[in-house]
């Protein structure tokens, strides 16, 4: 089903069309728009597969025709396919070093799929060439529900540093280097990460509180039965341990009874000097048909 959003005195969901693309017996469980092109829509099915949508808005033709696969799969998981997401990378074999894009994929299987997307050089206009890359095994316990890109620039080094944290079944979320396939570092959540969304981005210090090459994420984490938590995604400063990635939990809300399966967050604006950065957040359960509105301020500066 495609929707479109109407923002107005009085906003309104509008749908535009409802298609059904795979067969009877296939459901799609996640979806991610691309982070560019408005057109294209990353799916991935209960039959392992993932899938791109070409998305054609406004629509130039009759309704049925919105909506379509632009091929059979991009890559496909041994079990359902769970999540996917978007990453940009530096195609260093162009002559225009252009920038393409990854997609990560989780499944069942507990593995991470990677492949590349980029357009074609057909002169045909919506012609898109994917590569299937490699499968990165062996670094969840169970079937991987969660993906975000991070990405940071060291000044020291004046290199991107491109990480994944993901969540699983395990009940652990995990920082990846994908090139590398090594977990850099992991917490036990104490539930499934089923979803994370990021908050916002921050910046580490150094021992003796300047400025340094450190940064770090606060990250919203949807976690099942275990409910919602605010994670700080720390890679520490290179004159404390060069590298190192760090995960704490800085708050947690368990006000639901049962599975936490999504959250959503936004900024709140708040006045003074010293005033702390607050958030609105939204988190909802399955079961319970519950949906909390919370907050959640990070300690002020000023130390109160």
């Amino acid at each position: 089903m495609l929707c479109r959003l109407e923002l107005s005195s009085e906003p309104a969901l509008n749908q535009i069309c409802n298609v059904q693309l795979f067969d009877d017996s296939t459901l799609v469980l996640s979806l991610a728009w691309h982070p560019q092109d408005r057109h294209l829509l990353g799916v991935t099915l209960s039959n392992g597969a993932i899938c791109l949508l070409r998305v054609d808005l406004p629509p130039q033709r009759e309704s049925r025709d919105i909506l379509h696969t632009l091929s059979d799969e991009v890559n496909r998981h041994e079990l359902e396919a769970w999540t996917l997401a978007w990453a940009p990378f530096r195609d260093e074999d162009s002559e225009t070093g252009e920038i393409r894009h990854i997609i990560y994929s989780g499944g069942d299987d507990a593995k991470l799929q990677v492949s590349a997307y980029g357009e074609s050089d057909s002169a045909e206009a919506n012609v898109y060439t994917i590569h299937p890359q490699k499968s990165l095994k062996r670094l969840h316990d169970a079937g991987v529900t969660a993906i975000l890109p991070l990405f940071a620039l060291n000044r020291t080094e004046q290199i991107m540093e491109d990480v994944l944290l993901t969540g699983s079944y395990d009940d652990h979320v995990r920082v990846i280097d994908p090139a590398t396939a090594q977990v850099l570092t992991e917490l036990n959540l104490g539930g499934g990460g089923w979803r994370l969304n990021l908050m916002d981005r921050t910046r580490a210090q150094s021992h003796d509180s300047r400025p340094s090459d450190g940064f770090g994420f606060l990250v919203l984490a949807s976690c099942m039965h275990a409910g919602a938590r605010v994670l700080n995604v720390t890679r520490r400063p290179a004159d404390v341990t060069k590298g190192a990635w760090s995960i704490e939990i800085l708050a947690q809300f368990e006000e639901h009874e049962s599975m936490n399966y999504a959250s959503a967050v936004q900024p709140v604006e708040e006045a003074g000097e010293w005033a702390a950065r607050s958030y609105t957040c939204v988190s909802t359960s399955f079961y319970d048909r519950r949906l909390c509105v919370w907050k959640y301020s990070e300690p002020s500066e000023a130390g109160d």
